[in-house]
């Protein structure tokens, strides 16, 4: 499928330390992925800091992050790294990009933003390369079956883990929980 870029346009920048990737992002697109977060599904206006840890909540350290985004325009990009990966999407302008906002003075621009939109998403992983594999749709759900495909497919899980999780909160107390029994029944669970 065609990208709603051209490929032309990804910068790939290596300094000493870090190696990172910018790829455009149209005005209206939203971004998915990134592994399990606990806050929304849209990625778009925030900053990753993917590391493996146990956290439920926030946008870094959680126990399943994954360097991987789809795109609402039916592409998807993989960074193929072990490493920990970074990832700024839709935020931070570079002062080479002709598209960023215009300066505004903080002190006295009540239109000042201190995060402006950002037309990029930017992806870094320390260390001295990264391979940056760009997977197309046509559609958002083509591109994750592709990706799929990409990691050798998946088998079927067991029927019993295709259900809901559910759990008591650590607080409730014995008749909280025969009430909770008493629904599932209720319900054929």
């Amino acid at each position: 499928a065609k990208l709603p870029f051209n490929l032309s346009e990804v910068r790939l920048i290596k300094s000493k330390d870090f190696s990172s990737v910018y790829v455009p992002l149209g005005r209206e697109e939203k971004v998915f992925g990134l592994g399990m977060q606990m806050q929304g599904s849209n990625r778009r206006g925030s900053v990753y800091h993917l590391r493996v840890d146990h956290y439920s909540e926030g946008s870094d350290r959680l126990h399943a992050p994954t360097p991987l985004y789809i795109s609402s325009a039916g592409y998807a990009v993989f960074l193929n790294t072990s490493r920990p990966a970074n990832f700024y999407v839709g935020v931070g302008n570079r002062l080479d990009d002709p598209k960023r906002p215009p300066h505004r003075d903080r002190n006295i621009d009540p239109k000042w933003d201190a995060q402006p939109p950002s037309d990029w998403v930017e992806a870094s992983v320390e260390g001295p390369g990264l391979e940056v594999i760009v997977l197309t749709g046509p559609t958002a759900m083509d591109a994750l079956r592709r990706y799929n495909l990409l990691c050798g497919g998946g088998a079927m899980p067991p029927i019993w883990a295709l259900g809901f999780w559910h759990r008591m909160p650590s607080l409730a107390n014995a008749s909280d929980v025969e009430t909770e029994a008493a629904e599932f029944d209720k319900r054929g669970f």
